[in-house]
């Protein structure tokens, strides 16, 4: 996703912003992952060794209970690998 097309760059200070775009992009990658593989919430959370609630909260979005590294976490164990780039600051 672009930067200069997210809502939070126009929302909050640029640092909070980019980390709330990882933050929404791994939980879309998550939630997608979870939704293709598993046909309940609560399949899902028994893979993931969650609660279904807190399933339930990632499908909703509630972008402010879940942090970067606790997503990679999820992912991994969801069977997906993050990459990422570090690029200079413009």
């Amino acid at each position: 996703m672009n930067e200069a097309k997210s809502v939070f760059f126009d929302l909050f200070n640029p640092d909070e912003a980019l980390n709330l775009l990882i933050r929404a992009q791994l939980m879309q990658a998550l939630e997608a992952a979870l939704k293709t593989r598993f046909k309940t919430q609560q399949e899902a959370a028994e893979h993931l060794g969650i609660s279904q609630e807190r399933v339930s909260n990632l499908y909703r979005g509630k972008i402010q209970l879940f942090t970067i590294d606790n997503l990679v976490n999820l992912l991994a164990k969801a069977g997906k690998q993050v990459e990422f780039n570090i690029k200079e600051a413009a």
